[in-house]
């Protein structure tokens, strides 16, 4: 296996909203928990600053990067790096913009996207394997390495 990405949509199951700063309306963002690898193994184009950094990661500091609609949406423009938006209580900071993903390509559809160690539920039992509904996409360097990896996730 070279990298494996993981996601997990959690907008429809915790409800997570914003507050709109020039309106006050509250709005529902699709929100995406994703993994490092995430930002390798599909091509996204960041309009602004970068993907979340192993350190990051890490710290476990509430971090995020917006799709530009979503930038231009909660602050009206998309040089928002090292910015703060107030998301269900929390303040998070801007880490990145990117462009709107594809709807052909499902997974990588969100307006925020958040580390998975943001939700709770993920941390709440770290040696339990029923984490919730996280989807995993694994990229191989070689051939042989997809028949590889095959096999072993048939097997699990």
């Amino acid at each position: 296996m070279d990298k494996m990405a993981a996601a997990s949509d959690i907008s429809d199951f915790l409800g997570v909203t914003v507050v709109i700063p020039e309106t006050n309306e509250q709005y529902s963002p699709l929100v995406q928990l994703v993994n490092q690898d995430f930002w390798e193994v599909f091509t996204f184009r960041f309009v602004s600053g970068h993907p979340f950094t192993e350190a990051d990661v890490a710290s476990t500091l509430p971090k995020a990067i917006l799709s530009e609609s979503m930038a231009k949406r909660f602050f009206a423009r998309t040089d928002v790096v090292g910015k703060y938006m107030n998301l269900d209580g929390k303040d998070i900071q801007v880490c990145g913009v990117v462009r709107d993903a594809s709807t052909a390509t499902p997974v990588t559809v969100g307006e925020i996207y958040l580390p998975i160690h943001f939700c709770e539920l993920f941390r709440m039992f770290p040696d339990n394997n029923l984490s919730g509904n996280i989807q995993l996409y694994l990229t191989a360097i070689t051939e042989d390495d997809v028949e590889i990896l095959r096999s072993e996730v048939q097997e699990v």
